[in-house]
């Protein structure tokens, strides 16, 4: 279903090019392209790599009968890597990113290409999204800073964007030779950190993006990866602010070796205790006590999961105000 290239000269150039990269994404790329088709904001075209799916991916989406797509198909190489490629084939003035789970809300283009017309300092917008389990249902909002100086500060510390509900410039992502490759997660960290040099960035604080977060993502399965790389982000940004260049850019780049079997039961663990902790800050001491007793059965001696039971037994508003000052507290 790849456009030809004279097919694609012949059309109207559109505003936004919106990039997809799916690898065995059967269960939710037909929902997540649907929203896509789906917004008021007509001018775009959708590009989607199939990175190598073992699943029905790939069909899914060759089921889809609409101009605006255009599909890649490759073997496995990677989210860095298909980005970057289909970011050489993009036409549009803005860049827009959806991972291949999740979805957004019909109006998100309007307010994003509405917000960067009328601000042409800022060179990228993220929104405010909200986390969805496998049945759609709202689990927590993400409310990310919007001021781009207090963002700029923040980004030193930890990445206040969600990475698919991105619209930036192209010219800023080619002026920057896009996404590093060397970064197998948390691209898009290092992406923020390296444009925050020279460009300001803001989020919408308005609910136009739903991310997915289930016990087999991706990005649950590679959380010390993502962790890893996350620092390693930091560290270059630290290294070109003291000396004018990264150990990257200076081709000293080594990628460790990582024990796969237990990051694999460390994501699962952190993403055990991230719900224990969503649903405590909310009061909800019977689903806190369900997720507690989930995360008991991965690591049944586990001192977190035992003190936010005992917090459950004395009721939702203690065990919500008792979260809420715990996160108030780390924060300072």
């Amino acid at each position: 279903m790849q456009i030809s290239e004279s097919e694609q000269t012949s059309k109207q150039i559109p505003v936004i090019s919106v990039l997809i990269s799916a690898y065995n994404a059967e269960r939710f790329i037909r929902q997540s392209v649907q929203s896509i088709l789906d917004q008021t904001y007509r001018s775009f075209e959708l590009l989607i790599t199939d990175d190598g799916s073992s699943d029905n991916t790939l069909a899914i989406l060759e089921e889809f009968r609409d101009e605006r797509i255009r599909l890649f198909r490759q073997s496995n190489k990677g989210l860095t890597q298909s980005l970057n490629q289909m970011l050489e084939s993009a036409r549009g003035e803005y860049i827009a990113r959806q991972d291949a789970d999740d979805y957004s809300a019909p109006n998100r283009f309007n307010k994003e290409v509405e917000f960067l017309d009328a601000n042409p300092a800022i060179a990228l917008v993220g929104t405010w999204a909200m986390q969805v389990d496998d049945d759609n249902r709202e689990i927590y909002r993400f409310s990310a800073e919007t001021n781009p100086l207090t963002l700029s500060q923040l980004l030193v510390e930890e990445n206040p964007f969600v990475h698919g509900s991105w619209l930036t410039r192209k010219s800023v992502l080619k002026e920057l030779k896009g996404y590093r490759e060397e970064f197998q997660c948390s691209q898009d960290y290092d992406l923020l950190l390296r444009m925050k040099e020279n460009y300001k960035v803001s989020n919408i604080p308005v609910v136009l993006y739903y991310k997915r977060h289930t016990e087999g993502m991706i990005s649950v399965q590679n959380v010390s990866r993502q962790r890893w790389f996350a620092t390693l982000a930091q560290r270059c940004w630290r290294e070109r602010a003291d000396f004018g260049i990264d150990h990257i850019q200076q081709g000293k780049f080594e990628l460790p070796e990582f024990d796969f079997q237990n990051e694999t039961f460390l994501g699962t663990l952190a993403y055990r205790k991230h719900l224990v902790s969503v649903f405590s800050r909310q009061g909800d001491a019977k689903q806190t006590r369900k997720e507690i007793r989930r995360l008991l059965r991965l690591r049944w001696f586990d001192p977190f999961a035992w003190f936010q039971y005992l917090l459950s037994l004395a009721g939702g508003k203690v065990l919500k105000f008792v979260s809420h000052l715990w996160d108030s507290l780390r924060r300072e």
